[in-house]
């Protein structure tokens, strides 16, 4: 089997299950060191379950997968009680406290979250009430992680979170965000108008993204402020659920996802999203919103990140990182920061972060 074959079996088991079936020996390992690398083995696993092939897979692989799920139900139990803690800690503030990304899914009990193994807990909240909800955690024992001088200031002056947090009793990991995107970023969305719109879970104290603006933080996250490496594809799957899922009982889902994003000054990472959950999983997204869309670049600019991305987004078969996979990923990493950052702060920071490793080196 070739490399470009073995990257997309991932794919094409995501897209049809039941190829799985026809799978050899090799086949099965290739599949399962590609879901390794995504962090999509208990995803496989669901959509197995979904699909009633479960009985069907040979039991040297559900060993995986069940290992898989064991793992991601205590990486989850782990982080809801991290947030349980903390909702406790601020009660008394009254602020609105939102759950972003993969605990925000959980929260929301979207069948697909209960597949994501989380890495930290992020939460938001108004950048008016961020120092007093800041303040609330270190007296509680949440601290910060210990960073030099410059690095505090960078978070503090220029990026989207204070440092991360870690309460000195336990190791979840939490940032604390006051917008979406870093402060110098070339795009400075409406985050109030975010949070505002957000929805209050009463029962659980809590708030989530409404439904359209998760589908776009989702899209931002992946496609303007991170750069893009094979575990990102596990990213690229969460959007096609959150299209699926969102458009199954909303007829006007996609006018009102475009209409949004062009409201909150989004449209290129939006179009993004659509056009890559589309050609890459095959996601069902009329033409008309991705052929008209306002936030297409031009045709040159396209084909050039649709070749980085496809290139750089997929988990990689065993010995397959070519020099061209690394390089596209290389490029898509100087792309994210360029968005960051304007040229006036990006230089001098890549100058004190690479003297730094310099130093720590020697």
């Amino acid at each position: 089997m070739s490399a470009h074959s073995q990257k997309n079996l991932l794919i094409n088991i995501i897209n049809d299950p039941e190829i799985a079936l026809a799978l050899k020996p090799i086949e099965w390992e290739n599949l399962l060191h590609l879901a390794r690398q995504s962090k999509l083995l208990a995803y496989l696993d669901w959509l197995f379950a979904q699909s009633d092939l479960k009985h069907l897979i040979p039991p040297a692989v559900l060993l995986h997968f069940d290992a898989a799920m064991k793992m991601v139900a205590n990486r989850n139990r782990m982080i809801l009680w991290e947030l349980n803690r903390i909702k406790q800690t601020t009660f008394d503030l009254k602020i609105k406290t939102i759950v972003l990304k993969g605990a925000g899914y959980l929260i929301l009990d979207l069948p697909f979250a209960h597949t994501r193994i989380l890495s930290d807990l992020d939460i938001l909240v108004d950048r008016f009430d961020l120092a007093r909800f800041e303040n609330k955690l270190k007296k509680h024992g949440w601290q910060g992680v210990e960073l030099d001088e410059y690095d505090q200031q960078y978070y503090r002056k220029w990026m989207h979170e204070v440092p991360p947090m870690r309460h000195e009793e336990r190791y979840v990991e939490v940032d604390l965000h006051h917008t979406i995107l870093p402060l110098t970023s070339r795009l400075c969305p409406p985050v109030d108008l975010m949070i505002g719109d957000a929805t209050v879970i009463k029962e659980k104290g809590i708030a989530t993204f409404s439904p359209l603006d998760l589908i776009i933080h989702s899209s931002v996250h992946l496609f303007y402020d991170a750069e893009i490496k094979a575990s990102d594809f596990r990213d690229l799957v969460d959007l096609h659920e959150l299209i699926i899922w969102f458009h199954r009982d909303n007829p006007g889902f996609f006018t009102e996802l475009v209409d949004r994003a062009e409201f909150l000054n989004l449209q290129r990472p939006v179009f993004y999203a659509l056009f890559f959950t589309k050609k890459i999983l095959g996601t069902s997204i009329p033409d008309q919103y991705i052929e008209h869309n306002q936030g297409r670049p031009n045709a040159i600019l396209l084909a050039f990140m649709s070749l980085l991305i496809s290139v750089s987004i997929l988990p990689n078969p065993v010995g397959q990182e070519t020099t061209v996979v690394r390089f596209s990923r290389w490029l898509l990493y100087v792309r994210s920061h360029y968005l960051r950052m304007p040229m006036t702060l990006l230089l001098p920071h890549l100058f004190k972060k690479s003297k730094k490793r310099i130093d720590d080196f020697f």
